[in-house]
């Protein structure tokens, strides 16, 4: 029999999940073996015809939902996987990055979506030492340096690199940059 012209949902999403999780665990030249046959992640043998597949599965929920597997480092079979949404997914990479604030543990893209600041910055703040509350807090500095009026003198008379000044002084190459080509909007002292 042939099952692909009988069950009528050869072009479907449910499909689609189904040959490619076969496709990531059985065909060693697909680009994403390696994470998934090459880690020894497997197809259990019930869900090799589409048919068995469907009948635990079902239909997706919604077209933002697709295969996951509940233990990342499981094999696809009918205990371990269901339909889940990206952000459910997200939570359960083996590269996610949880961050425990005020006695929460969240991945770091729930907290980007909570705060509204991107996961990249998040990630940017944490490299910097940034303590979690400012990571997550609104997006400010966590300083304001304010040059003295010698310091401005001496950086616009500098040959010195931009980078270099930048580290000199404390601030951004961009700092330097705009009091050299004397753009309003960077404060000084006079002490």
């Amino acid at each position: 029999m042939n099952w692909n012209i009988t069950h009528g949902r050869h072009n479907t999403p449910e499909y689609r999940a189904w040959g490619d999780m076969k496709q990531r665990c059985q065909r060693p030249s697909h680009a994403s073996y390696k994470n998934y046959g090459g880690r020894g992640i497997t197809v259990c043998d019930r869900w090799q015809t589409f048919e068995n597949f469907f009948a635990d599965m079902g239909e997706r929920p919604t077209q933002q939902h697709s295969i996951d597997r509940r233990d990342n480092n499981g094999n696809y079979t009918p205990e371990n996987c269901r339909w889940a949404t990206r952000d459910e997914q997200m939570s359960n990479l083996r590269k996610t990055r949880l961050i425990t604030f005020n006695g929460e543990t969240l991945h770091m893209a729930e907290w980007a979506r909570r705060t509204g600041i991107k996961s990249a910055n998040i990630l940017a703040r944490i490299k910097l030492g940034w303590p979690l509350d400012m990571v997550l807090g609104p997006p400010t500095r966590p300083y304001k340096v304010i040059l003295t009026t010698e310091q401005r003198t001496e950086l616009l008379t500098s040959t010195e690199s931009q980078h270099v000044l930048a580290a000199r002084f404390g601030v951004s190459q961009m700092t330097i940059s705009r009091i050299k080509r004397g753009v309003r909007g960077h404060r000084s002292t006079s002490r």
